[in-house]
């Protein structure tokens, strides 16, 4: 898969972010939901976009946790767009890590939003 560039031709990384929220926050993370998911849909001022998100589930298919794919030009600036995610601004997460990652296989076709 090509690099791509920002404007400053900085080359874009890939980055996959993974959240385990911490017990009892279902409400919490129900109630700030829907801005979080408009945080997540447009590119941040940093140059971050999200390129595939959702999130996991126990085994009652509860939400308990987030992940996301996404394209940045450096892990600070990975680090910028989880502190205004208003999920991390609620402290809905016990842990956040994230990992650089080089895309291997991507299966578009296999793909579905909710």
């Amino acid at each position: 898969m090509a690099s791509t560039t920002t404007t400053s031709t900085t080359p874009l990384r890939h980055f996959l972010i993974f959240g385990s929220d911490k017990p009892g926050m279902l409400p919490v993370r129900q109630s700030v939901r829907e801005t979080h998911r408009a945080h997540i849909r447009e590119t941040s001022e940093a140059g971050v976009t999200v390129v595939f998100a959702g999130p996991t589930l126990d085994t009652e298919g509860q939400m308990n946790g987030s992940l996301l794919v996404v394209q940045a030009p450096s892990k600070e600036a990975v680090e910028a767009f989880l502190a205004a995610d208003p999920y991390s601004q609620n402290a809905i997460f016990a842990k956040v890590e994230i990992r650089e990652m080089r895309p291997g296989l991507v299966r578009t076709d296999l793909l579905s939003a909710a």
